[in-house]
C-alpha cells in the first residue's frame, strides 16, 4: 500500500502534466480582484460580466470554478496560490502521521 508521501507525490505529477495555461501569482489574484471590484451596473449585466471575468480566470490560470469564484471574492486565494506552487515545484506536504520516537515532549 502505497504512503501518504507517495500518493502526495502521484497527485503532484498528475496536476502538473494536466495543468493548462499560466501558473497562479499574487499579482494575477490582485489584477483580478481590482477588475471583479471594478464591475458595477445593473444586476443581470454585473453577473454576465463577473462570469466572463470568472471563466476567464480558468482559462488563464488552470484552475476550478470554485476557486475563480472565490478568488473572485476576495477567499482563500493564498491557500489556491500555495496549492499551484506545490504542483509547479512539486513539493510534497510535510504531513507527520506518526509520532517520531526521537522527538521530545
Amino acid at each position: 500500500m502505497a504512503s501518504r508521501k507517495e500518493k502526495d507525490i502521484a497527485y503532484l505529477k498528475k496536476a502538473l502534466k494536466n495543468h493548462k495555461g499560466k501558473w497562479l501569482t499574487e499579482e494575477a489574484v490582485r489584477e483580478y480582484q481590482k477588475r471583479a471590484k471594478a464591475i458595477f451596473g445593473a444586476e443581470r449585466e454585473c453577473v454576465r460580466e463577473r462570469r466572463t471575468l470568472c471563466v476567464q480566470l480558468m482559462q488563464d490560470y488552470g484552475i476550478t470554478e470554485l476557486e475563480a469564484i472565490n478568488i473572485l471574492n476576495g477567499y482563500r486565494a493564498n491557500d489556491y496560490i500555495a496549492k499551484y506552487e506545490r504542483i509547479r515545484t512539486q513539493t510534497p506536504l510535510d504531513i507527520k502521521t506518526e509520532r517520531d520516537p526521537e522527538e521530545k515532549e
